[in-house]
């Protein structure tokens, strides 16, 4: 019997794994076009891998906004007093009367709710990324994918991936401390600049920190290209986690993938400003109409679902490109490999 057990459709024989898409370098605009084409194939399983962990998330945020929902309450009424009436001093009693009555037990209650949704974040969240790296996988290899099939690759390496996350946990949070107070002494420097230059300064100074902003931004998602790599690696490749750290950060940050890593940020910089877009409207629709930030917060969960889910299809085939280009990634052998394992 074959190692590969399609989901039957009537009518159609089912492909073999050989179907997969020619082992050939991508452009970028291939990349993207080709990401899209997934995506939109697969993006209600690849959005319910991701709501596993999303909707405990969202669970807790809405318990969070019920428990403040006065003291929330007070903020949407006074923002929307300021958009109304610009030229009169925001009230803020109705605030301080909302924050004088929350209650001990509530705050703690708050917190507790915190300490579960990082716990959500630390353990759960790492499973449905794999869960979805191994879909995309499927899918891009022409392989099924199912809901099942991807969630029993990532228990397959959930240990591993949740030593991967603790990795870039502690990496990441001095370096983002380190970049943080790197970028704010910048900005200083530079508004300092603009003042003594007066008119030339200030125009120097605007386009220094424009630049300086954009550069931040593209290192940022570089660095979650890097982060979503490290994931592919240690589910696919079955490197260990410190392995996979290090394949992800250079097969983004090696000086012969920079640039290339550079554009492929750049176009999920747009696509995740897309998805703001819509975020904002929605959200900002559904508070000015109910009064309340419940069906906001929903929102946008459920639309940050979807872009997370894109990002992941994106990253993973920027994995198989970068494999191809550099390594003479066989993309049979781990089709072959991915099948067998949906058998078991």
């Amino acid at each position: 019997m074959s190692s590969w057990d399609p989901v039957q459709t009537p009518g159609l024989a089912p492909a073999p794994a050989a179907a997969a898409p020619a082992l050939r370098p991508l452009s970028i605009g291939e990349l993207f076009d080709r990401a899209f084409s997934l995506y939109f194939r697969h993006i209600l399983t690849f959005a319910a891998v991701l709501f596993v962990a999303t909707i405990p998330y969202a669970i807790v945020a809405l318990l969070q906004l019920y428990m403040q929902r006065d003291i929330l309450s007070a903020y949407v009424n006074l923002i929307q007093g300021v958009i109304q009436h610009p030229t009169t001093p925001p009230d803020v009693s109705s605030l301080d009367a909302a924050i004088s009555k929350e209650s001990i037990p509530a705050m703690m209650g708050s917190y507790a709710l915190s300490a579960i949704s990082y716990l959500v974040a630390l353990f759960i969240l790492p499973l449905a990324n794999a869960a979805v790296v191994a879909g995309v996988s499927r899918a891009y290899l022409g392989l099924p994918v199912r809901f099942r099939v991807c969630y029993q690759d990532a228990f397959r390496r959930w240990g591993y991936v949740l030593l991967l996350t603790l990795l870039w946990l502690i990496v990441a949070i001095p370096v983002i401390a380190i970049a943080m107070f790197g970028w704010i002494f910048a900005i200083i420097a530079v508004a300092a600049l603009g003042v003594a230059l007066r008119t030339v300064g200030i125009i120097i100074a605007s386009i220094v920190g424009i630049a300086l902003t954009l550069i931040c931004i593209a290192l940022a998602v570089m660095s979650y290209m890097a982060f979503g790599s490290s994931f592919v690696a240690c589910v696919l490749e079955k490197a260990d986690p410190i392995k996979s750290f290090t394949l992800g950060v250079t097969r983004v940050f090696s000086r012969d993938l920079f640039a290339r890593s550079l554009w492929v940020a750049t176009g999920l910089i747009f696509i995740y400003i897309g998805f703001a877009i819509v975020a904002a409207v929605i959200g900002g629709l559904s508070v000015w109409l109910t009064k309340s930030l419940f069906f906001y917060v929903a929102t946008a969960q459920i639309i940050n679902v979807f872009f997370i889910a894109l990002a992941f299809v994106v990253v993973s085939l920027y994995y198989y490109d970068t494999r191809i280009r550099h390594e003479g990634f066989d993309i049979q052998v781990l089709a072959d490999q991915l099948a067998a394992s949906g058998d078991r």
